[in-house]
């Protein structure tokens, strides 16, 4: 890991009017970090303060967030957020066991181009019905490799 870990993104859902919207929840222990965040999301921290753990933590409106990769293992990948690159490094941790089987080879790309590859990382509904015909809602990550990183923001944004 390059830097010191400022917060993570866990994936999230609501049903609404039976569509299912993916989002993230950040959660960091720094308040800096939770109103930079709350800049780019565009939630108020009116009001926000941080849980009985410490973890101060957002909701963003969209699936999908335009990332700086960095490194990956198995079941992580660490990134910057493009927006708000300086603020530091950020980690996903995914519950399966292997990462890589979800994301195809983008993390092996990526991680050869560590700082440089400009992505997004995403979250998609998948529903598909067990073999006892109960159907199941399944929150898949996603990484899409967009292109090199460069500061410009015409490019990053």
């Amino acid at each position: 890991m390059p830097d010191a870990v400022i917060g993570r993104f866990h994936p999230g859902h609501h049903i609404e009017h039976a569509e299912t919207r993916c989002h993230w929840r950040v959660a960091t222990h720094y308040p800096h970090v939770a109103r930079a965040m709350s800049r780019m999301v565009g939630a108020p921290m009116d009001g926000l303060s941080p849980a009985a753990d410490g973890y101060w933590e957002l909701v963003t409106v969209s699936s999908s967030v335009r990332i700086v990769f960095e490194t990956a293992d198995n079941t992580s990948v660490a990134f910057r957020v493009a927006s708000v690159h300086d603020l530091g490094v950020f980690l996903f941790d995914s519950g399966c066991w292997d990462l890589e089987e979800i994301v195809g080879g983008t993390t092996e790309l990526c991680t050869r181009a560590a700082g440089t590859t400009l992505c997004e990382l995403s979250l998609q509904p998948v529903l598909f019905t067990t073999r006892t015909g109960r159907t199941v809602l399944y929150i898949k990550p996603a990484i899409d490799v967009i292109g090199t990183w460069t500061s410009s923001p015409a490019v990053s944004a």
